[in-house]
């Protein structure tokens, strides 16, 4: 029966059918379930509005997640490119040591560090011997992988992490020896020197008559 108010009413009759004219009645009132009012339907409401937010919320929380992980990643390849060229203007291509800029970057840093601390360093000016009438009789390709030869035999010789090597031009490399006096670094240049001559890289344009590429390395320092 729907919620409302109601009457009951009954007669009753006897055993000879006759009817009471009388009848008694009883007021039924029916109250309406508490899920069915209207404050119940507001509330239905306002759950399924929320689960609606919610469900947006979490679509637009993995939109933005999304878009956050995007920026980071392009954040992270702009960086890598970033660091990438940072590197190639320090870097000779060629050579894949240091160039001419980042050795007057680290000469300043590194004398500025000798004036603060007295922390020592020795720069040696390596030349290639005779390297016009090398590139001259043996055409530049092989000039270009001679210079390339000869960077590899100076980081060998030039293992400590504080140290570093550079093309400072043409066929002149330079190495900054950390912490170092003039005494070792004679002894890092007859190294570098050594390992050239052990090449054996022919050079038979040299004027020195040995017939095999050699350097020739000088030396200054903060400390003698």
């Amino acid at each position: 029966i729907p919620p409302g108010e109601y009457r009951f009413r009954v007669t009753g009759t006897n055993s000879n059918g006759f009817w009471s004219t009388n009848e008694a009645s009883l007021k039924i009132r029916i109250i309406t379930p508490f899920y069915n009012t209207g404050f119940a339907y507001f509330i239905y409401i306002l759950f399924a509005a929320a689960i609606f937010y919610g469900i947006l919320m979490i679509i637009r929380g993995k939109e933005v997640k999304k878009r956050l992980e995007e920026v980071s990643r392009l954040k992270d390849e702009l960086l890598t490119v970033n660091l990438k060229l940072d590197i190639q203007t320090r870097m000779d291509m060629l050579t894949e040591v240091h160039n001419r800029k980042h050795f007057n970057e680290v000469f300043e840093n590194l004398w500025d560090l000798y004036t603060r601390t007295g922390i020592n360093f020795t720069i040696l000016m390596l030349d290639i011997d005779y390297f016009k009438n090398y590139n001259d009789t043996y055409g530049h390709i092989a000039g270009d992988k001679c210079l390339k030869e000869v960077a590899g035999v100076i980081l060998e010789a030039v293992s400590r992490k504080t140290d570093s090597v550079f093309r400072y031009g043409g066929e002149e490399f330079a190495v900054f020896l950390v912490d170092t006096d003039t005494a070792g670094a004679r002894i890092v240049a007859e190294r570098i020197r050594s390992k050239v001559m052990e090449k054996c890289i022919p050079n038979r344009s040299a004027l020195n008559k040995t017939g095999i590429l050699t350097v020739s390395i000088g030396i200054a320092g903060t400390k003698g």
